[in-house]
Order: C-alpha cells, then sequence, then structure tokens
C-alpha cells in the first residue's frame, strides 16, 4: 500500500474490516477531533493551515474511498480521474505505487 494513502488510514482508523459507515464516522471522528486540536493553537498560520483541511476535507475522504456529494472531490471526479488534477502528486496518491 502506499505509505500515503497507509498513513491516511491509520490517523483515519480506516480498515478493511469495517463497513463502510464504520470508516464513515471514525473518519468524521477523526476529522473533528483533528479540527479541534487546530482550535487550541491561536496562530494566524494556523488558522490558515485549519480553513485548507477543512476545504479539502472530501479529498482526504475521497482517497480513503469516503464521498460525498457535490464535493471539491466530486467535482474533480466528475471531469476526470485524480490523474487530471494531481500530477506531481500522483507518485503519493496512487493505491498502486
Amino acid at each position: 500500500m502506499n505509505p500515503f494513502i497507509y498513513f491516511l488510514n491509520y490517523y483515519f482508523e480506516q480498515a478493511s474490516e469495517n463497513t463502510k459507515q464504520q470508516n464513515q464516522e471514525n473518519f468524521e471522528r477523526e476529522f473533528q477531533l483533528l479540527l479541534s486540536d487546530f482550535n487550541k493553537i491561536n496562530h494566524h498560520f494556523v488558522n490558515d493551515l485549519k480553513g485548507e483541511i477543512e476545504r479539502t476535507k472530501s479529498v482526504l475522504a475521497g482517497l480513503l474511498g469516503i464521498y460525498y456529494p457535490n464535493s471539491l472531490w466530486s467535482s474533480w471526479m466528475r471531469v476526470g480521474d485524480s490523474k487530471t488534477w494531481f500530477p506531481p502528486f500522483l507518485p503519493f496518491l496512487s493505491r498502486n505505487p
């Protein structure tokens, strides 16, 4: 498994033996905990970073097989596959490196 995807699976507590619902609930819980950690730090850089993490939530979820309708990830997937949008990151994002 790609190391980046492996990290995301570990961080967001994703497991192949879980149901899709369980994985989505785990993702949501861990994502909210991540945001609450950002809230504990009062610095403009952290606030900017938190905004980007919130904006790209669906991208992180999409890399884990969790899809949200009308999201940034779904709009990218309507245009084409991720290879259209992530050329420099393909080695890191590919599920089959």
